[in-house]
């Protein structure tokens, strides 16, 4: 190893990658400790590595921000060309997930926040980085987060460094687009950020498989098993952000990295987590032990809310904030007994008379009583006059049927008299249809009626004999469903797709019981019977806790 290069006296090496070799040196005249990073002399002669190792030194100098890797200096010394860079005194991000487990929730956010950040500030520059992992993300002992390693860095207004046909960065990481050969983006560094929050999170990649080839398979087809199924539990906000950075299509994932980094402040205020770095740094004095302090701390957050939401009557946002507690802490018996109540008083299964409307709006807005009671007012007038007129009508009818069947008995009789052997059907029709209590009239003597004279058919009579009434198509019966639930699956009634869970609409379906299926993609069901009526929905609220 070198002793001595240039000004600067290497102490030790840190690590060596396919392009240079790290040196821990001290620079003698300034008495400052950097990271040196000195270029393999066989590539020293290749013009296109040695204009790739100074675009690395231009990239990052380019940029400061206190979560970017900073350069010091850059030249050559002899045959070798060098990087002077800021020393960090820690360790990758990656390790500390293989030592300690995934991160918590709580300390990703505040890691991620700052690469996030660092990254944007990059990203207006017109620098993509290529190569976002957790290997080259740096925690230093006071909890300080830094992106390192710029080295197929691509610059926008700089060409013929690489092929931009070229796949380049680690396979776990690479995205989707590159894998196609499209020039890589800042979206294609959000994706490989959301791989490594992915990994921060649960200690497990996205997409994993024995062979590069399948690996890359799975990445462009979008195939992975979702943050939540994994079986470790991750808040929905951070899930969110995931999935967001890990979508097929670039322009489906946030526009800016800046976004992202938004989005893990507005979780970390949500559950009242200072953005700071001291937060990392007491994780690392004691992981254990902070975890664990982070998750009572959370418990009790949750559970606050959650019974902020009950008192509230918003019963769906408390019944998640308890669920989301149960995943934390199975055995809480206080939350399972709030979340008894809550279904025992607002039953939401097979619930036909509490909607997300009658239950979210009126007790948001006071505007909402005063339409409600509104409405209610005058649907009980339109009632009450369809009813008035309904029973004007049936007493219309009874005095109209009454007639009817005064005037069919006399013909009936004059049709026994005259043609007794050719009983009319229609007048024993409706002779076997009449009331106990209509009047049989005895004829005092017999009538004689010319032949020309004879009744025709009784159109009447048949217009109110059931047996000659034409046909009347079937009534159409058709309710609702929604289902509310907090994992993506497929609603399967007897085995037909309805589509997918969460329903951000009611869906139509035909009156009956039904066998109700929730599938998610990871496999897991759950099972329900299902009873649609007409012209009522039918809610079903599903927790993840409640797939098997």
């Amino acid at each position: 190893m070198i002793k001595e290069f240039g000004k600067y006296s290497i102490e030790k090496e840190l690590g060596k990658g396919g392009m240079a070799t790290v040196y821990l040196a001290m620079h003698r005249d300034l008495y400052r400790h950097v990271a040196l990073k000195i270029m393999h002399p066989h590539l020293a002669s290749e013009e296109q590595f040695r204009v790739r190792f100074e675009l690395e030194a231009r990239a990052i100098a380019q940029v400061e921000h206190i979560n970017l890797l900073q350069v010091y200096d850059y030249g050559k010394q002899g045959d070798h060309y060098y990087i002077a860079m800021e020393y960090i005194d820690g360790e990758e991000a990656e390790q500390l997930v293989k030592k300690h487990g995934p991160f918590p929730a709580e300390v990703a956010a505040v890691v991620f926040h700052g690469v996030a950040a660092g990254l944007s500030e990059a990203h207006k520059k017109k620098i993509i980085h290529r190569d976002i992992k957790l290997s080259n993300i740096i925690i230093k002992n006071d909890g300080l987060v830094k992106l390192s390693d710029f080295g197929i860095v691509k610059m926008e207004d700089v060409a013929g460094l690489t092929n931009t046909q070229d796949v380049v960065g680690t396979p776990y990481y690479v995205s989707p687009e590159q894998i196609r050969g499209d020039k890589p983006s800042a979206q294609s560094d959000i994706f490989s950020l959301g791989v490594s929050l992915y990994f921060a999170v649960t200690g497990k990649f996205p997409f994993t498989a024995p062979t590069i080839p399948a690996i890359f398979n799975l990445i462009s087809q979008g195939n992975y098993t979702p943050v939540r199924e994994t079986g470790i539990y991750v808040p929905d906000e951070l899930a969110f952000v995931i999935s967001n950075c890990l979508e097929k299509e670039p322009r489906k994932r946030y526009d800016t990295v800046a976004r992202v980094a938004e989005e893990l402040n507005a979780f970390l205020h949500r559950h009242e987590i200072s953005n700071d770095k001291d937060l990392v740094e007491n994780y690392l004095k004691d992981p254990k032990g902070f975890a664990a302090g982070l998750k009572v701390r959370s418990i009790t957050t949750k559970i606050t809310r959650g019974k902020s939401f009950q008192e509230k009557g918003l019963i769906f946002e408390a019944l998640k904030e308890y669920e989301s507690i149960l995943q934390l802490d199975p055995g809480n018996k206080e939350v399972k007994e709030h979340i008894v109540q809550i279904r025992q008083a607002n039953p939401v299964t097979q619930d036909t008379s509490v909607t997300l409307d009658t239950i979210l709006v009126p007790r948001r807005k006071k505007t909402g009583l005063m339409v409600a009671g509104v409405a209610a007012f005058l649907l009980l007038c339109v009632m009450g006059a369809g009813i008035y007129y309904s029973q004007q009508q049936r007493q219309h009818e009874a005095v109209r049927a009454q007639e009817r069947w005064d005037s069919l008995s006399a013909l009936r009789e004059i049709d026994t008299i005259m043609f007794p052997a050719l009983p009319r059907p229609e007048a024993v029709a409706v002779a076997a249809k009449a009331p106990p209590s209509a009047p049989r009239k005895a004829m005092q003597k017999k009538i004689i009626v010319p032949a020309d004279a004879r009744p025709a058919p009784l159109a009447e009579a048949k217009a109110d004999t059931p047996t000659v009434q034409p046909a009347q198509p079937a009534h159409e019966c058709f309710g609702y469903l929604f289902v509310f639930s907090e994992v993506w699956a497929t609603i399967l009634l007897d085995e037909k797709d309805y589509g997918k869970s969460p329903t951000k609409t009611k869906i139509k379906v035909p009156c009956g019981e039904y066998s109700l299926r929730l599938e998610s993609p990871g496999g897991k069901r759950y099972t329900a019977r299902a009873v649609i009526t007409e012209e009522q929905t039918t809610r079903f609220q599903v927790g993840q806790a409640d797939f098997q």
